[in-house]
Order: C-alpha cells, then structure tokens, then sequence
C-alpha cells in the first residue's frame, strides 16, 4: 500500500527491526468492547502525514507538534480501532492538553504513520473526563 510522503521527527536506522525481538506495538486485553488496546513503545518512529499544499505535517494545521503527538501517544487512555486499518488514541499532553490522535500502525517498518492529531472539545472531551475519573 503506497501513501503520501512523510517524514520522520527522527532517523530511521535500517535493520534495527530485524535486532528486536518484539514489534513495536503489542497488544493487550481491551479496557473496553471496542477491540484490543495498542501499546506506544518509544523505541518505534513516528511518522507524520505530510500536507501537499504546505509540505508540513498536518498536524500542524491544528497547532499540533510533533513532540505534543508523542506525549499524547504515551499517555493515552483510549485507543481504539478507526476506519480502513487506522487507529484513533485519545491522550493528554505533559501540558495538560487533551489530543485526539489518528495513526496507522506499520509493524513491518517499526513505525506509526500519524495522519493528524488535534485538539478535543466538547461533548468528546467531557466523555474523554468522564471515563478517566471513573477508572
């Protein structure tokens, strides 16, 4: 499956997936019924969407940063399946900003591709509270 041109915050080293024994996304039981929960492993390269008309990442048309996706990534306490294969983790910054992150796991290059991450408001973000105090 081909995608659209990315970059990586940090450099790919080649032949380090065939060094690790694991993936860099493991499962574990789900929290809840919607489908089994993915592990962030700091290890693995992020990847980000990258705009066609600002040949930027997308994240940053919603004021998002690279290290902000990564925080959220590490921290989230939702992660669910989404659409065609993609996965949507719900996560809270180191600054308290509550993200809502897109990405595409990719074992066989031992990294996420994050299509877009922004902020959540409303009624998401009241469930998002919701559901953290009652864990």
């Amino acid at each position: 499956m081909l995608w659209p041109k990315a970059i990586s915050p940090r450099k790919m080293r080649p032949g380090r997936s065939a060094r690790r024994s694991a993936s860099c996304l493991r499962k574990t039981p789900a929290r809840s019924p919607t489908g089994s929960r993915v592990t962030y492993d700091p290890q693995v390269d992020l990847r980000f969407y990258i705009d066609s008309e600002t040949d930027e990442p997308h994240i940053y048309k919603h004021g998002v940063s690279e290290g902000e996706v990564e925080e959220a990534l590490r921290s989230r306490a939702d992660d669910f399946p989404g659409r065609n294969a993609t996965r949507i983790a719900l996560g809270a910054t180191d600054s308290g900003r509550h993200l809502q992150v897109i990405y595409l796991p990719e074992p066989e290059w031992d990294a996420l591709f994050v299509i877009t991450a922004y902020d959540l408001r409303g009624s998401a973000l009241a469930a998002f509270r919701r559901r953290r105090r009652s864990r």
